[in-house]
């Protein structure tokens, strides 16, 4: 005997909120990064989950939390990628150093050495990475 498979046609709208809160989570993943693809790709996943049911996910739910789980995870490897970039660049330390200086008065390498403590060398810490 063949088993069908039976969609729940009532929570519809569910899925496709679902899927497009995962295809803007994805476009705000390179416009507004950080917070907001986490919390639309969030919702993106919860709401095609809820349209599930106890039926199975109809196409629109699992792009919904394909796209949702898609985005998540670019914004994670954009939040590394700006880490590293902040870490390996001289460059990137020296301009943000002078902005710092030209703002408060003193670089963010010695903010940072503050907040971490006196005996610690940022540079000598970035320049060995």
């Amino acid at each position: 005997m063949e088993q069908v498979k039976e969609f729940n046609h009532f929570n519809n709208g569910y899925s496709k909120a679902s899927k497009a809160l995962g295809i803007a989570a994805i476009i705000s993943t390179f416009l507004l990064p950080v917070y907001l693809p986490f919390i639309l790709g969030g919702l993106a996943i919860i709401l095609a989950i809820i349209s599930r049911g106890k039926y199975e996910m109809d196409s629109d739910g699992w792009v919904g939390v394909t796209t949702g789980i898609v985005a998540i995870v670019l914004n994670i490897a954009m939040i590394f990628l700006a880490v590293f970039i902040f870490i390996k660049s001289q460059y990137v330390r020296d301009v943000i150093n002078a902005q710092y200086m030209q703002m408060y008065g003193t670089t963010f390498n010695s903010v940072i050495e503050e907040i971490i403590g006196g005996g610690f060398d940022l540079d000598m810490f970035l320049s060995n990475r």
